[in-house]
């Protein structure tokens, strides 16, 4: 096995670790990024203890989640934890595409010229990503319909042809209404 198929495999097999790890940084960046917009100066150590907090109440969210959310407030809870936690992958994401250009202005010397104008083109994604995220988990959510329909596929393995309605629990292979 290549060193490629290696880092390709553990990078898979870790996935979800590192896609919790990327939202608990995510989560930090953005709330320190709109609090020091707000002008709260964070010392450098809760930069360094911050993220791991985050990253424990992520864990904690994740392995108790479906009992937190048996009760009206805990399902709430979980639903603006998952809110929140896409809207950190965007944003975080956002900022650290942000950075590229200011750390190529700051190495040639116009960090200064570039330094107002940068922070509002940011600040203005920052709010727009939050606002797409705000519509699609409440306006956007309730406005989704799903569709059913069947498309036929010539040439189907005999095999293949009751797969739905295995999965799907019914014994005919013909959709009910009420799926």
């Amino acid at each position: 096995m290549s060193v490629v198929e290696k880092l390709r495999s553990a990078f898979f097999r870790s996935f979800f670790r590192l896609l919790i790890l990327f939202i608990g940084f995510a989560e930090w960046a953005t709330a320190a990024w709109v609090l020091r917009m707000l002008g709260v100066r964070i010392p450098v150590l809760v930069h360094v203890v911050a993220p791991l907090v985050v990253l424990a109440m992520n864990r904690l969210v994740i392995l108790r989640g479906r009992e937190i959310s048996r009760g009206p407030v805990g399902a709430l809870a979980v639903r603006a934890y998952v809110a929140v936690a896409f809207t950190s992958i965007f944003c975080g994401l956002f900022l650290a595409v942000a950075a590229l250009p200011w750390a190529v202005a700051s190495l040639a010397g116009a960090g200064e010229a570039f330094g107002h104008g940068y922070l509002w083109a940011v600040n203005v994604g920052l709010v727009v990503i939050a606002a797409l995220m705000l519509h699609g988990y409440t306006l956007g959510a309730r406005a989704l319909t799903v569709t059913r329909f069947e498309v036929p596929v010539t040439d189907l393995p005999s095999s293949l042809d009751q797969t739905e309605a295995r999965w799907c629990g019914g014994g005919s292979g013909v959709p009910s209404a009420g799926r």
